[in-house]
């Protein structure tokens, strides 16, 4: 049996919730006891009500937030501890598209730069002129014109912020992309856009997709299996049909 790609065994998650007095703080458990694996270039839906757990999830799986019990591994290797020289590493080959289209892109730069930064930051420059033919290529993989990698934020739409971000999130050639409600925002003709994006992309690069969302049509669409998470336990999980 082959080794999967991500899997989480047992994980949980506290968060401190700060009383009317310090001593009175006390945890609440926003993830409880999870555990799943995903394979090398399959989809995987995470659904449930607002509060189940699953932007907890994602941030624990990019150690955003550390788990208080259980285990993160990445291609079996123990993620959650790992040592910071080989967690940078393991970020290049996941990485995360959040939900709000604006609020992720940095306002005083523009989409080109929003790229370029990912790749600088990932990867590291030597060839100036490569890297910014393979920004040019990054936002034509997306859909967009490079002559937009010009604009600011403030002057794309959201469906185009949205892009610019799924650009900067694939041009180093993540092995898994989460996706945290990456289409809520947007109106439902953008939605579709953005949808078919995310499936021209795993058909043509092969990396694996972890989905997050409130939309169990798109779900459907993306995903080959799907968990539900309430109060912060997956309570159903198998195919998505």
């Amino acid at each position: 049996m082959s080794t999967p790609l991500l899997e989480l065994r047992g994980v949980s998650v506290d968060y401190r919730r700060p009383g009317f007095q310090r001593a009175r703080a006390r945890r609440y458990r926003a993830l409880d006891d999870v555990s799943f694996g995903l394979a090398d270039g399959s989809a995987l839906g995470v659904v449930g009500e607002s509060g189940s757990g699953k932007s907890t999830l994602a941030r624990a799986v990019l150690r955003l937030v550390r788990p208080s019990t259980g285990r993160i591994l990445w291609r079996g290797e123990q993620f959650d501890s790992a040592p910071r020289s080989r967690l940078a590493a393991i970020r290049r080959e996941l990485q995360v598209v959040f939900q709000d289209p604006f609020g992720s892109l940095d306002p005083r730069m523009t989409a080109a730069q929003s790229v370029y930064e990912a790749l600088e930051a990932l990867e590291g420059v030597r060839d100036a002129a490569g890297a910014h033919r393979r920004v040019d290529a990054a936002l034509e993989a997306v859909g967009l014109d490079p002559g937009l990698g010009r604009r600011y934020p403030h002057e794309l739409s959201g469906g185009q912020c949205q892009r610019v971000a799924i650009a900067r999130a694939t041009i180093v050639g993540p092995r898994l992309l989460i996706c945290d409600e990456v289409t809520s925002a947007l109106d439902v003709s953008v939605q579709a856009q953005i949808i078919n994006l995310l499936l021209h992309l795993r058909a043509r690069s092969g990396m694996a997709l972890m989905f997050i969302s409130h939309n169990l049509t798109v779900v459907r669409v993306l995903c080959e299996r799907v968990i539900e998470l309430r109060a912060g336990r997956i309570v159903r999980q198998g195919g998505t049909q």
